[in-house]
């Protein structure tokens, strides 16, 4: 989305891409498990 910018130390979006966090396949999984089984996707 950012090209090489995103990965630049001196712009602030760089600390933003180190710092998130993506959810893996296992809690996807979960996720959609629960939300068509009708089961509380959050909490």
């Amino acid at each position: 989305m950012c090209g090489g910018a995103a990965f630049s130390h001196h712009l602030a979006i760089e600390r933003f891409f180190r710092d998130a966090r993506a959810p893996t396949a296992d809690a996807l999984y979960d996720f959609y498990g629960k939300a068509i089984t009708g089961q509380p996707v959050f909490g």
